[in-house]
C-alpha cells in the first residue's frame, strides 16, 4: 500500500482536508444515529487508509471496558480480548503514560519486541493487526477512551501525518462520546438525571447561528436572569462584557461547524467574572445539527453554564497548600479563575508573557492538568478545597 506521509515529520499539507472533513461529519452523525455508530470504526479505518479500527471506553470506578464501535475483525475477538488480552495489550498499557496524545505503535513497543509477545502471536496476528496509530484520552472524569487504527503486516506502517491527523480528531472524539452518553441516558428514560442538573446550577443552552437560542433548561434561564454576566437578549445568548461576548460568538461559530466538517474546533471554555471571587464558567461544544425537512442543516452548538459557589476567603491559601504552589503561581491561578487571560495577567502583574507561561507550565505539572480549561474545571470542582 502506498503512503504519502513523511515518516518522521508532517505538515498540514500532508493531510487531505476533504478526508478529514468527511471523518468529522461521520463522527458527529454517530452521536445520534445508531446505524452510523455501528459503522464508525469502518469509517475511521477508511479515513486512515487502514483495514480495521476500534473505539472503546473504560470506566475507572468499575474497571469495565466496553466497545463503542469496532471493525469485524476486532468484534469477532472482543470477548477474548476483554477476558484475557486486555491485560496484555502493551499498546494500551503504555499509551496511558501519554494520555491525550496520539502515538504510533512502534514508539510504544519496538516491532522486534512486539512480535515476540503472546499478545501479538495469539491475538493480533490472527486478527491481521500489526501497525497502529492510537491514543487514550479522557472523556469526562472517571471515563477514559481509547482509539486505535490498525494495518496488517503487509501494509505500510503509519507515519507522522497519521499521528497529526488523529491528534486533530481527539477533542472531537471526546465530545462525540460525551454526546453519545447523554443521548443514551435520555433514551433509557433517565430524564430525572438531567432535571437534577438544574438543582446543581448547571445550565444547558442550544444555540444556532448568531447565538440565537434554540432551547434551554430552567437552570440556564435562572442564570441568565441572576446577574451572572450573561443574558438572553432578543432571543440570543449574550455576555455582558463585549470582549467575552465576541469570544463566545467566535467559539459558537467554529464549534457549530465541526459536525459539518467545516471546522476543527472542538469547543472552548470561557470564564466570566461575576464578582466576590466568583466566576460563571461556560463550556461551548459542537452539537450535531437536527434533521430538517428542507434538507438544510443548521449549525448548532451546545453551551453548558455553571456558577461555582462563592470562593471562601481561605481558598487562596488552601489552593497553595493542596497543590504546593508558589505565591506567584497562586496569583496566576486565581487570575485565571477570575476570567483573566494569560496575556492580561502578565501585563497586570508586570511580568513577561514568557514568565507567565513558565508559571502556568509549573501549575499544570503540580495539578496534573494539560490545558487551562482542564485546570479551571479541576479547581472549581475539587472537593478537597471545600473541606474544613
Amino acid at each position: 500500500m502506498q503512503h504519502s506521509c513523511h515518516k518522521h515529520r508532517s505538515t498540514s499539507a500532508d493531510i487531505d482536508p476533504h478526508q478529514l472533513s468527511e471523518l468529522l461529519r461521520d463522527l458527529y452523525a454517530a452521536t445520534s444515529d445508531t446505524a452510523a455508530r455501528a459503522t464508525l470504526a469502518d469509517r475511521l479505518a477508511s479515513g486512515f487508509d487502514a483495514r480495521s479500527s476500534m473505539l472503546q471506553v473504560r470506566d475507572l470506578d468499575s474497571s469495565q471496558v466496553s466497545s463503542v464501535s469496532a471493525t469485524e475483525n476486532v468484534l469477532a475477538k472482543w470477548p477474548l480480548y476483554v477476558q484475557r488480552y486486555y491485560e496484555l495489550d502493551e499498546w494500551y498499557i503504555r499509551a496511558r503514560h501519554h494520555l491525550g496524545e496520539a502515538v504510533l505503535g512502534e514508539d510504544l513497543v519496538a516491532e522486534s519486541v512486539l512480535m515476540q509477545t503472546e499478545w501479538y502471536n495469539d491475538y493480533l496476528l490472527p486478527a491481521e493487526i500489526h501497525h497502529v496509530v492510537g491514543a487514550e484520552f479522557e472523556v469526562e472524569p472517571g471515563l477514559i477512551a481509547a482509539v486505535a487504527i490498525h494495518r496488517p503486516a503487509d501494509a505500510a506502517s503509519f507515519a507522522a501525518c497519521d499521528r497529526t491527523k488523529l491528534a486533530l480528531l481527539l477533542p472531537h472524539l471526546a465530545q462525540a462520546l460525551r454526546l453519545m452518553r447523554r443521548m443514551e441516558a435520555t433514551e433509557c428514560g433517565l430524564r430525572a438525571g438531567f432535571d437534577a442538573l438544574a438543582n446543581l446550577s448547571l445550565g444547558v443552552v442550544v444555540v444556532g447561528a448568531g447565538n440565537r437560542v434554540r432551547s434551554l433548561n430552567e437552570a440556564a434561564e435562572r442564570l441568565a436572569a441572576a446577574g451572572t454576566g450573561l443574558r438572553i437578549h432578543n432571543g440570543r445568548l449574550e455576555l455582558c462584557d463585549p470582549r467575552l461576548d465576541e469570544r463566545l460568538r467566535a467559539a459558537v461559530r467554529s464549534a457549530s461547524l465541526a459536525p459539518l466538517g467545516r471546522s476543527l474546533a472542538a469547543g472552548e471554555t470561557i470564564v466570566v467574572p461575576v464578582g466576590e471571587g466568583r466566576s460563571c464558567v461556560l463550556r461551548v461544544g459542537p452539537l450535531p445539527p437536527e434533521p430538517s425537512p428542507s434538507a438544510v442543516l443548521e449549525p448548532l452548538a451546545i453551551v453548558f453554564i455553571g456558577v461555582p459557589p462563592t470562593m471562601p476567603p481561605y481558598w487562596p491559601e488552601r489552593i497553595r497548600a493542596v497543590y504546593g504552589l508558589t505565591p506567584a503561581e497562586s496569583r496566576l491561578l486565581l487570575a485565571l479563575l477570575n476570567g483573566r487571560r494569560l496575556a492580561e495577567y502578565a501585563s497586570d502583574a508586570g511580568v513577561s508573557i514568557h514568565t507567565a507561561q513558565s508559571q502556568l507550565k509549573s501549575v499544570f505539572a503540580k495539578t496534573g492538568c494539560r490545558r487551562q480549561s482542564d485546570l479551571i474545571r479541576r479547581i472549581v470542582g475539587d472537593p478537597v478545597l471545600r473541606l474544613s
